[in-house]
């Protein structure tokens, strides 16, 4: 009787971690599947976005391009990161030239585009792009973050004015 007491206490150990490998080897083999399984949906994902960047049809830059590239290169408008009355001043100097036509909506546009330079010396087109999708209360919560931001140069009361030109530009 000892004797086989005796192999039950010496076999019992080894089974346990055959068991447990065995149990051990076939959680991980779930788990491998899971994390393939997340690899792919979140792949797929980021294809959905980079497609929905690509789809945007909203071009925070597209008014100067019409209304300003004729006369000016880009680099002009870089150097715009002016407040408000500087932005209105420039673009009323602009509408005494005469080769100039701008329609009301043409001008909110344009304002609003210089106003949005103020975000390309952090960020490209394609950002502000996505940016200009999304929900106002959305909008709202990024600008007011990346104003918190030291280098941001967007005070507090430019948080609506950033908003608001997105608006514009789109046509509301």
């Amino acid at each position: 009787m000892e004797n086989k007491n005796h192999f039950i206490s010496r076999m019992l150990p080894f089974l346990l971690t055959i068991i447990t490998t065995v149990v051990v080897v076939f959680i991980e083999q779930i788990l491998l599947g899971v994390k393939a399984e997340l690899n792919e949906v979140k792949a797929t994902l980021q294809k959905m976005e980079e497609e929905k960047v690509k789809n945007v049809t909203f071009q925070p830059f597209k008014p100067l391009q019409e209304n300003c590239t004729s006369c000016h290169n880009e680099r002009k408008f870089m150097g715009i990161h002016g407040g408000d009355a500087e932005i209105n001043n420039i673009i009323n100097f602009m509408e005494q030239m005469p080769d100039v036509h701008l329609s009301p909506q043409d001008v909110e546009k344009v304002h609003g585009s210089l106003v949005l330079l103020k975000c390309t010396s952090c960020h490209d087109e394609q950002q502000i792009k996505v940016l200009g999708t999304m929900s106002a209360e959305k909008q709202k919560e990024i600008i007011m973050r990346m104003s918190k931001k030291s280098g941001s140069n967007i005070s507090p009361d430019e948080v609506n004015q950033i908003q608001k030109a997105l608006l514009e530009i789109q046509g509301f």
